[in-house]
């Protein structure tokens, strides 16, 4: 026999997310962080939009994921540099 339920005595739960309380700004309007020092501000910024509720942790959770993955690349960017510094100076003294 199938099982039944009556739907009437309770109804449906809905999952809701916060309504930001101002408009956020497109992802384009921010400029692209090119250094560690603007990651770090960006996190700092996103942690505060959210905490504020002007962002969703969705949203929040994506650009923190970005944020991490762009800042490996500038670091690993930046060692590269550091390395052909080193190898030019070798050469050099070699």
């Amino acid at each position: 026999m199938a099982k039944t339920t009556d739907s009437s005595s309770t109804p449906p739960r809905r999952r809701t997310r916060p309504v930001p309380t101002q408009p956020t700004a497109p992802v384009s309007a921010f400029p692209v962080p090119t250094t560690a020092a603007a990651v770090r501000d960006l996190l700092a910024a996103t942690v505060g939009d959210l905490r504020a509720g002007q962002i969703d942790a969705t949203r929040a959770r994506a650009l923190s994921t970005c944020a991490s993955a762009l800042l490996r690349a500038i670091e690993t960017a930046d060692l590269e540099v550091r390395i052909r510094r080193l190898e030019a100076q070798a050469e050099e003294r070699a």
